[in-house]
């Protein structure tokens, strides 16, 4: 028993880190960057950018190009979103220094990895197995 809910979390990790991207790129003085991922709808997406200049820009658009977001980032960017349709989601990261080469880096978490269950590792009303279970993924 213990052995197959050991196999379930680390089958569990695996999935989870299948759903982070990380990234880091320069962009030259006035550059855009944009980048492109399919969502399916009712997904739940985390966008996490942070710059070593205070002068950016960050546009994101939904598959139909309409704008959900265009704000100026101050260091650090951060949105969290749920998808209404399927389809290719847009984000578009513009260094606005004109001097300066601007160190992005880049996180998006969606799906299962995009949610926060450290309030059910921290339920009273657990039941044993998943008591047994939230603590040794506490452990990985």
């Amino acid at each position: 028993m213990k052995t197959l809910i050991l196999l379930v979390v680390i089958i569990s990790q695996i999935a989870l880190s299948l759903q982070v991207t990380n990234l880091y790129m320069v962009l030259e003085p006035q550059e855009e960057s944009c980048l492109h991922e399919y969502f399916s709808d009712k997904t739940l997406i985390i966008y996490e950018l942070f710059f070593n200049n205070t002068q950016s820009h960050v546009i994101i658009k939904d598959p139909e190009s309409k704008i959900m977001t265009d704000k100026e980032a101050n260091g650090q960017f951060k949105e969290a979103f749920t998808t209404f349709q399927g389809g290719y989601y847009e984000i578009c990261i513009t260094n606005k220094d004109r001097e300066v080469f601007s160190e992005v880096h880049f996180q998006l978490k969606h799906g299962v990895a995009a949610k926060d269950y450290s309030a059910v590792a921290k339920s009273k009303d657990l039941k044993p197995l998943e008591l047994d279970v939230s603590i040794k993924f506490s452990y990985y």
